[in-house]
């Protein structure tokens, strides 16, 4: 239990928002309203650091969007990476 403890402890503490200007590929953030452990205020501090980052929040579901609506999750990841253009 004592892992289970340090990691909940990491996740309310870790903070590497500094590095995040450095991602320089195309990155789609979500973040679900109703979300209360990381609301959607944390996914526009992330997508306001990342340049080439498209924010989106989804509606009527919590932590674990890709669980409680796996259609919309799946449907905005495929549309985002649809979306990127091919470097080639």
């Amino acid at each position: 239990m004592d892992a289970f403890a340090q990691l909940c402890r990491n996740f309310l503490t870790l903070n590497v928002t500094d590095r995040l200007p450095g991602i320089r590929v195309p990155t789609l953030v979500i973040s679900a309203a109703e979300d209360i452990l990381k609301p959607p205020s944390y996914g526009q501090i992330i997508h306001d650091q990342i340049p080439c980052s498209k924010f989106v929040v989804a509606e009527g579901a919590g932590h674990a969007l890709f669980l409680e609506k796996a259609d919309e999750f799946n449907r905005l990841v495929s549309d985002f990476i649809r979306g990127v253009p091919n470097e080639q």
